[in-house]
């Protein structure tokens, strides 16, 4: 039978693994760190439970792995396409300001394409130039995305199945 305790922090990995979702898509959020982070505090707290010192090693792995990823495929993205210094400032500058407008989630990618692209004009490129870089920091970032989610999915999939399975 299950304790207070245990169903608490139960209920509390929930809500650190909803936090982590969001963290997919909110750039302040790093999800799968969080999701890493929520692993190995449960780890801690509840030492003899069904969740292995290995589970959490793969766990704070995977949210290292997506961590360079997503800056390893954003650039590619943006280098595949043509980008350039100021296509790369320009998109980084659009993710912070897609953060602060509204409606944030569609802001969080139409605001990096148009950073790099404003990125791309302001170095001198021509404006079909300027877009095919902003299109490659937008594929890049949705691949770095895709990852992200992938992890903080399995993880809390993992999770979950560790204590069925006890």
């Amino acid at each position: 039978m299950e304790t207070a305790t245990q169903i608490l922090a139960i209920c509390i990995m929930t809500i650190i693994f909803i936090t982590a979702f969001a963290g997919v898509v909110v750039p302040v959020l790093p999800g799968p760190s969080i999701a890493a982070a929520g692993v190995l505090a449960y780890k801690l707290i509840f030492p003899e439970g069904s969740i292995s010192w290995n589970f959490v090693i793969i766990a704070c792995a995977a949210a290292i792995f997506a961590q360079i990823a997503d800056f390893f495929f954003s650039w590619i993205g943006a280098k595949r396409y043509g980008a350039s210094w100021g296509g790369v400032l320009g998109s980084f500058v659009g993710l912070i300001v897609g953060i602060l407008l509204s409606p944030t989630i569609i802001m969080l990618f139409l605001a990096p394409i148009a950073g790099a692209i404003i990125g791309e004009l302001a170095t001198g490129k021509n404006v079909r130039s300027s877009i095919k870089a902003g299109w490659g920091t937008f594929l890049g970032t949705m691949f770095a995305t895709a990852i992200k989610f992938a992890i903080v999915i399995s993880t809390a999939f993992a999770f979950y199945a560790a204590l069925l399975i006890k």
